[in-house]
């Protein structure tokens, strides 16, 4: 099925040992250039996030973010995007618009600070 698409660990999976959706993670998906998901105030806002156990990181890669159709990227939860030179904003929103993720910062609003 879709969902044991990507997973690194058997116990990683949904539904996996969980009795009653107890545990069900979070997907919070980094969308970014490795330059600003690599940063020090990234690292340390993914530190903090990652002591929550509910929640489970993925970090775009950026051959991922520049080169692959959106349909092919990451299927997460939530969206956090950073915009940043280079960075393909209409990609994002195309991907918000696919996947609907709830989204943590408002992607057009990014346009604004090209």
């Amino acid at each position: 099925g879709e969902l044991s698409d990507g997973c690194v660990t058997e116990d990683g999976c949904m539904g996996g040992s969980d009795h009653d959706g107890e545990g069900k993670q979070v997907l919070v998906g980094i969308c970014a250039m490795a330059k600003k998901s690599q940063s020090k105030p990234m690292k340390e806002i993914l530190t903090r996030l990652e002591e929550f156990e509910y929640i489970k990181i993925v970090v775009f890669g950026e051959d991922v973010i520049l080169k692959e159709p959106v349909e092919n990227w990451p299927i997460v939860d939530c969206l956090i995007s950073f915009h940043s030179k280079g960075f393909p904003l209409d990609k994002a929103i195309s991907y918000a618009n696919l996947r609907n993720p709830f989204i943590i910062n408002n992607l057009p609003m990014q346009y604004d600070i090209q």
